[in-house]
């Protein structure tokens, strides 16, 4: 992706509308990155996690398969079982 700096890999979501994926912040002289997930139908992105100057990639996260039963119990205001 042109003007990005990808630091790990691309993670389609299972309905392939969205990609997830870790980025270095270019702004910051730290050289922290981000959490960032892309639609791919506007290429609109919205960060998710900052992982702060010590720095961090998508290896440990993925999609929730199924998250209407996996997460039946959560509050859709701030996603904590109710």
């Amino acid at each position: 992706m042109p003007g990005r700096k990808i630091l790990g890999f691309l993670h389609w979501s299972p309905d392939s509308a969205y990609l997830l994926f870790s980025e270095e912040v270019r702004w910051n002289p730290l050289n922290a990155s981000q959490l960032v997930v892309l639609r791919v139908t506007d290429r609109e992105t919205v960060p998710v996690m900052d992982f702060g100057p010590e720095g961090g990639q998508d290896d440990n996260f993925s999609w929730i398969y199924d998250y209407k039963s996996f997460c039946a119990t959560c509050d859709r205001t701030d996603g904590r079982p109710r």
